[in-house]
């Protein structure tokens, strides 16, 4: 399985600072259209939606802001959650525990509904890669090997890792298989039309609830 990742994904980009122009590029030329969530607090899960100018998962690099960033949509029948770390050593450090949901109708009473992880490598299902190259992407910035001959001090390092971060953000938003791989998507189907539901999303390696995300919808 390894093998095949790492052959395939190796046709898409062998150095980690080409990766990402490559990326713009087969989003342009394959007519991809972004998965769009708002973040407007209090929204029915019976509504029209409409864009905002939060509907991006990937987090603002100018801000100091150390939170998981979480967007929420409804549909009919269940709310899809998006999430993202708001660094690299932060989902480094958390790709083990994964992304605790919280979930309640009060957001001072919430429960545990799921843990999301990454999907392990051999749960992929490697004929999607022909049918979806975000899928691909995913599961070489998860698993394939990144070319990091070109870097030379730490710097450097800090910013080939965010781009990392950003480019498995980036194809997040263009598929929803890829950002269930990848760990950053969560469908709840437990849901009744009409009823606002509050979310946070933690991690138990990170205890301080500065670092917690939350929505209402």
């Amino acid at each position: 399985m390894f093998n095949v990742i790492k052959m395939m994904y190796n046709k898409f980009t062998k150095n980690i600072y080409i990766t990402l122009p490559f990326l713009f590029f087969t989003i342009i030329s394959k007519g991809y259209t972004c998965d769009k969530y708002s973040k407007s607090i209090h929204f029915k899960n019976n509504t029209q939606w409409s864009s905002t100018k939060t509907d991006t998962i990937i987090p603002d690099g100018t801000k100091s802001d150390e939170s998981i960033v979480i967007l929420a949509k409804a549909y009919g029948d269940s709310i899809v959650l998006r999430f993202a770390p708001p660094n690299f050593a932060f989902w480094q450090r958390i790709k083990n525990s994964g992304f605790v949901i919280k979930r309640g109708i009060d957001p001072l009473n919430t429960k545990v509904i799921a843990t999301i992880k990454p999907i392990p490598l051999d749960k992929i299902d490697t004929s999607l890669f022909s049918k979806d190259s975000m899928v691909l992407m995913a599961a070489g910035l998860l698993y394939g090997e990144h070319d990091r001959s070109q870097i030379e001090g730490g710097i450097q390092e800090y910013r080939a890792n965010e781009q990392l971060l950003n480019m498995s953000l980036m194809v997040s938003e263009f598929s929803p298989l890829a950002a269930t791989i990848l760990g950053f998507r969560y469908t709840d189907r437990d849901v009744q039309a009409g009823t606002t539901y509050y979310y946070e999303i933690s991690n138990p390696i990170y205890k301080d609830k500065k670092y917690n995300g939350s929505v209402s919808i």
